[in-house]
């Protein structure tokens, strides 16, 4: 400050302070004074002031009395100078702002968050679950209220635990004939209620259409067969009954071009110990006007389960097939309604069977010797379930050969259980 209002600025005097600091008094500070002040020296007991003092304030106050701060308008204290009550005091009307906090970036590396993807990839994989394990669900009925949930409560999927009786149809094999021939399948296995064979086909045979013949394993003897059957064409109807395996019609080389007969056979019970039988369907334009359908009956004198099925013309040494037909197993499902059903097993060897699908296998044999067997010798439809544990204390041996299993399974010990998922037709995945 070089001046105060009314007078030149008298010689300065200086005066020890009680903390050894040095401050100024000035002469004649009578006079008011209304410009800024901006040497700290003043007043240096405070730390560092900024700032300027209200209109017509007396700077003999300022000198004469460092304690009082009615005369401080703004400032920087020395940390020493502030009470905790005089914080305390004011608290209402305190303001902090995001730059005035050292670690407002600071995250927790630990935490699960919302905004973020693929944080459970680093968490630890618990490949077989226990009962008793804690899952974390936001509940949709408590406004997403988080609560925990045992595994043995999740009722694999919606609704509670209902269930849901479902018919699984699953291929087995699919012939395409591209030069003509016959469609034989040769390896079918056991476990379905019922076989479905469903294609298009074509005779080579000079006409318009040609008889389709189905025989059961190793029996071509026509006479070991009988049909009936109803047949209709450009508005006319017939029927007979003959002793020979027939179960429809197919199109034949005098049709016209890429004319392929529709044909649908249904093997009930194929596997069982009662006579063999088959329904039959056809459907097929044998000329540009002319639209034929047949259904057929067809039984045999095989109770043999059937393990081969071949469809052929009724003159199979010179008429051929051409086309495409796949063979079907067909059978009723439970999904859904909780945890797999579980089954002591203590046999050993033991190969897991169709009827084993939706199952926890718990092998308590010293040292069980399982094996996942391939499509050719047990068919699971797609998607079909199943679980091994090895309850006992020997080690379990699993046996996965001509498959691919997708995952890794553990090493087994007694209570370690892993689950089995079909995604191929010899393909698991470990779940």
């Amino acid at each position: 400050m070089t001046s105060i209002t009314g007078h030149p600025l008298q010689a300065a005097q200086p005066i020890i302070m009680d903390d050894g600091t040095m401050a100024y008094h000035f002469r004649n500070w009578c006079y008011q004074v209304n410009q800024a002040v901006g040497d700290a020296s003043l007043v240096s007991v405070w730390g560092s002031i900024s700032g300027t003092l209200a209109a017509q304030t007396d700077l003999q106050g300022i000198l004469d009395d460092a304690t009082d701060t009615s005369y401080i308008i703004t400032g920087t204290f020395a940390d020493a100078r502030i009470s905790e009550t005089s914080v305390t005091q004011h608290e209402g009307a305190l303001t902090i702002t995001e730059s005035q906090i050292s670690d407002l970036d600071h995250t927790d590396a630990t935490a699960v968050h919302t905004d973020v993807a693929n944080e459970f990839s680093g968490l630890t994989e618990k490949l077989a679950t226990d009962d008793d394990d804690l899952l974390i669900i936001e509940d949709s009925a408590a406004l997403g209220v988080k609560k925990k949930v045992k595994a043995s409560n999740f009722a694999g999927g919606g609704g509670g635990g209902a269930t849901s009786t479902v018919t699984v149809k699953h291929v087995i094999q699919t012939i395409t004939n591209a030069v003509a021939g016959e469609f034989d399948f040769d390896s079918i296995p056991a476990g379905y209620d019922r076989l479905i064979l469903e294609g298009e086909v074509r005779s080579d045979v000079t006409a318009t259409s040609d008889v389709l013949y189905l025989f059961f394993n190793a029996d071509t003897t026509v006479a070991n067969y009988h049909s009936q059957d109803i047949f209709g064409s450009n508005g006319a109807t017939a029927g007979g009954e003959a002793a020979i395996p027939r179960v429809g019609l197919a199109t034949g080389a005098s049709s016209p071009a890429n004319a392929y007969a529709g044909v649908h056979v249904v093997i009930e019970g194929y596997d069982g110990t009662y006579v063999k039988q088959a329904i039959g369907r056809t459907l097929m334009r044998r000329a540009a006007t002319d639209l034929a359908a047949g259904l057929n009956g067809m039984y045999s004198s095989v109770t043999a389960a059937i393990t081969r099925v071949r469809l052929r013309t009724d003159n199979h040494a010179t008429d051929q097939l051409l086309g495409t037909m796949t063979l079907y197993g067909e059978r009723q499902t439970t999904l859904g309604g909780g945890t797999p059903t579980p089954v002591d097993n203590a046999t050993t060897p033991y190969t897991l069977a169709l009827a084993d699908a939706y199952t926890c296998q718990r092998f308590t044999a010293a040292s069980p010797a399982v094996t996942i067997p391939t499509n050719g010798a047990v068919a699971y439809p797609m998607g079909t379930e199943i679980s091994i544990r090895q309850a006992g204390t020997g080690t379990l041996t699993l046996t996965t050969t001509s498959l691919t299993i997708n995952g890794t399974v553990p090493t087994w010990a007694q209570h370690v259980e892993v689950k089995f998922r079909k995604v191929a037709t010899d393909t698991w995945d470990v779940i």
